[in-house]
């Protein structure tokens, strides 16, 4: 049986072996996964999109235009300014009590779900 990528890092990682930007990319993908995947984190993330939806756009009511304007909002944000900010351990300052400091949470679980998805949590 073949081994998977995760016990082929881990080998590497347990005889101290370095790693290059490429490898902690793997890494990061790997246990953002793993943590998405648990029902939990699933919904603090759910809730997490509903907040923002609340605080960006309170009075918007159709379901539809609702999940495009969140999905544009953090997909922006993601191809943006998030690969600044991923690795600070805190929001940072100059988004702090906006509704880009949610985003800053929500993208902690994640690449941003589809619009069809954000139409079933955001109902």
């Amino acid at each position: 049986m073949e081994e998977s990528i995760a016990q082929k890092l881990a080998a590497r990682f347990r005889s101290g072996d370095e790693f290059d930007s490429y490898d902690r990319d793997v890494i990061d993908r790997l246990l953002r996964h793993t943590v998405v995947s648990s029902g939990a984190a699933r919904g603090e993330r759910d809730r997490l999109y509903r907040k923002y939806r609340e605080t960006a756009y309170p009075k918007l009511r159709d379901v539809r235009a609702r999940a495009r304007r969140v999905y544009d909002d953090v997909a922006r944000y993601w191809r943006g300014r998030w690969r600044r900010d991923k690795d600070a351990n805190a929001p940072p300052s100059d988004i702090k009590n906006t509704p880009v400091e949610v985003l800053w949470h929500l993208l902690h679980y994640g690449e941003p779900v589809s619009v069809s998805a954000l139409r079933t949590i955001l109902k």
